[in-house]
């Protein structure tokens, strides 16, 4: 039988690491930026591209979901986590990122050269998704293309 003070260390030890489980179970240890947005053309269906980072150890993921135009795209005020993450595209990396909406059902993702796709969907429901890679030339410093790679909101 263990003598009551390895008792009270013991009960101690495992109130303690109580608070601690429920903080590490309970948050989201990545950030995520919100890198663009673009409304469908009837109004009905958002694409959100962004990118997540999960530390050090990981390699940024951006990607484009499909989401409806009404989805509030923060919890808490903090994160950007969409109630139902309707990933179409998803890359390992950092690069350049754009997308636009040719009609209501046709949205075309363009990406930079050397990403490593995981993840591009040809269609979701209604929708056809086209994919295309960025030129060389729209990646030039003169060009606005660049820009795109910056977050336009942090949600961190």
């Amino acid at each position: 039988m263990a003598s009551p003070g390895v008792i009270r260390t013991r009960r101690a030890l495992l109130i303690g690491s109580i608070p601690t489980l429920i903080i590490a179970c309970g948050t989201d240890p990545c950030g995520t930026n919100l890198l663009k947005e673009a409304l469908s053309q009837d109004g009905k269906v958002k694409a959100v591209a962004f990118r997540r980072n999960c530390g050090a150890t990981t390699d940024y993921v951006t990607a484009v979901s499909l989401v409806s135009a009404h989805e509030d795209l923060t919890h808490d005020g903090r994160f950007f986590t969409p109630r139902r993450l309707g990933n179409v595209f998803r890359a390992d990396g950092a690069g350049p990122i754009d997308m636009a909406w040719r009609s209501a059902t046709e949205l075309v993702i363009r990406y930079g050269p050397g990403a490593a796709p995981l993840l591009r969907e040809s269609s979701r429901g209604k929708i056809r998704i086209r994919y295309e890679e960025l030129t060389p030339r729209e990646l030039a410093p003169q060009n606005s293309a660049l820009k795109l790679a910056a977050p336009l909101r942090s949600q961190e």
